[in-house]
């Protein structure tokens, strides 16, 4: 399987991953503290009329609220504290596929950088927690039933529809999600060109043409988000006043319950809080989700543009040059072009010797000259330093001995 960069990162931010979801645990099972606060306090304390078990309870489930919030601000922290580094270790390579792209012509050299400062923002918001939450809904779920069937039917049922309109709002919003994320990277690209050119823009006086582009651009951007944002708080909606429906359907068919001594008060209260705690983040996750579709759509593009890192960036160190240049049936095809402008140039140069280049403007002069230091990569042939292909060459080392 390739190795990328990328790869190697994921791979190594799993521990850290993994002790963010043992938190999670934590922080889950704590949250049954009020739920069995509120059965001992209506089940015990209101029957028994007793002050000194009510004072116990109420210091012992105040002890797990608070180390429930400090699990939780630690869980923020060390998403944030993920962000960064998932950040810091690939921004290097980021940005020498970023100054390849460059080199080559093509594509936006920022959209990389952009894309991993997106990423970095994703891992670092509470648009994540859902994820890390929504396995232990289940649990909730099951000690509901453990309660009551009924109620736990209740739930359940509530859950798979809650999860309907998840996958509703997934097809709903996927495409104009994507094409939103697509035409915001066009406008800033296309934005990035015309500032680069901005001395040929301002003497040929066609800035006006090219703002009524840009906002024509933006504009169909924005009428995507629009759609996919419409969408998705139609069914955001839709499932709060479901999740208020159910909890007031268990508090409901909880008192009937009550009234028919199957179950007790306490046991009613607990169910309805276990309730809006299983349903939560299957909820959560439909309001992120939108979020959750640009974070992959940002993934794919950038293990793309990863893809394409240079090799001499991932290249073990070579030995220093001792100058023997040699030119190998070298044949390149510019960009977006089809037609060679270098055509079977074979030569070869020992340390000390010379060569000179002479020919009319347009010839590639230039572009041999790029081809020989190595920023451009030859779609056929080989030039070598010492024997190795120049593309094998890191560019720090190659920098210290080619200018």
């Amino acid at each position: 399987m390739e190795t990328t960069p990328l790869k190697t990162t994921i791979s190594a931010v799993r521990k850290a991953v993994g002790f963010v979801a043992f938190v999670s645990l934590g922080i889950n099972l704590l949250m049954l503290s009020s739920a069995i606060y509120m059965m001992q306090v209506y089940d015990n304390v209101l029957t028994s009329r007793n002050i000194d078990t009510l004072i116990l309870l109420s210091v012992i489930v105040a002890f797990a609220l608070i180390v429930l919030g400090v699990l939780d601000g630690l869980r923020a922290q060390m998403m944030v504290r993920v962000a960064g580094w998932f950040e810091q270790q690939l921004s290097a390579p980021v940005m020498a596929s970023a100054i390849a792209a460059g080199v080559r012509g093509g594509g936006s050299t920022a959209q990389g950088l952009r894309d991993l400062a997106s990423l970095r923002a994703y891992i670092a918001s509470p648009n994540v927690f859902p994820l890390f939450d929504a396995p232990f809904a289940p649990v909730f779920l099951a000690i509901i039933f453990l309660a009551h069937p009924l109620l736990g039917t209740i739930a359940f049922a509530g859950m798979v529809l809650l999860f309907v309109i998840g996958v509703i709002n997934d097809r709903v919003t996927r495409r104009a999600a994507a094409e939103a994320n697509s035409g915001n990277s066009k406008a800033l690209n296309f934005a990035e060109a015309v500032i680069r050119n901005a001395d040929v823009v301002s003497a040929m006086g066609i800035a006006p043409g090219l703002q009524h582009k840009l906002a024509q651009v933006n504009g169909q951007a924005f009428q995507m988000q629009r759609l996919a944002a419409d969408r998705s708080g139609i069914l955001s909606g839709m499932a709060k006043g479901l999740r208020f429906i159910l909890q007031s359907a268990v508090l409901g068919f909880g008192a009937w319950l009550v009234i028919g001594q199957e179950i007790t008060p306490g046991l009613m209260i607990a169910s309805a809080i276990l309730m809006g705690r299983a349903l939560a983040p299957v909820e959560q996750s439909i309001g992120a989700w939108r979020a959750l579709t640009g974070a992959r759509t940002t993934y794919a593009r950038l293990a793309a543009m990863l893809r394409d890192l240079p090799i001499g960036y991932i290249q073990t160190k070579l030995p220093d040059p001792q100058g023997q240049l040699s030119v190998e049936t070298v044949i390149f095809v510019p960009p977006e072009s089809n037609v060679p402008l270098i055509r079977g140039v074979s030569f070869r140069l020992n340390a000390g010797e010379a060569m000179a280049l002479i020919g009319p403007s347009g010839s590639g002069k230039s572009t041999l000259a790029r081809l020989l230091v190595g920023s451009l990569t030859p779609a056929r042939g080989a030039v070598r330093l010492d024997g190795a292909d120049m593309a094998h060459w890191a560019p720090a080392e190659k920098g210290r001995h080619v200018g």
